[in-house]
């Protein structure tokens, strides 16, 4: 966990696309995706896109064995939080915080 956090640390300018394109790297060296203890920084991604399946999804990488796969409501509240916007049942019904 704290080696996760300090690469986050010394990582401060990755957005999600720069995380996501980071997992997709890793799941290309390993041959799979990987679970978060598989990752250096995995924790600090987890925290940061909320779940790790998030992740996974947001990178397009197939939901590991074993990872339940994410629900239309965290989808969309990743959306929001990546729009920086409030979440709503529909896209068009977010507002703009």
């Amino acid at each position: 966990l704290e080696r996760d956090m300090r690469w986050g640390a010394e990582h401060p300018d990755l957005s999600y696309d720069g995380l996501a394109a980071y997992l997709r790297k890793c799941a290309a060296e390993m041959g799979r995706s990987p679970y978060s203890g598989d990752v250096v920084g995995g924790e600090y991604i987890r925290k940061y896109f909320g779940a790790w399946v998030l992740a996974l999804s947001y990178a397009n990488l197939p939901i590991p064995a074993g990872v339940k796969a994410p629900t239309a409501a965290q989808e969309r509240e990743l959306q929001a939080r990546i729009n920086r916007c409030k979440p709503a049942k529909s896209p068009e019904a977010y507002t703009i915080e």
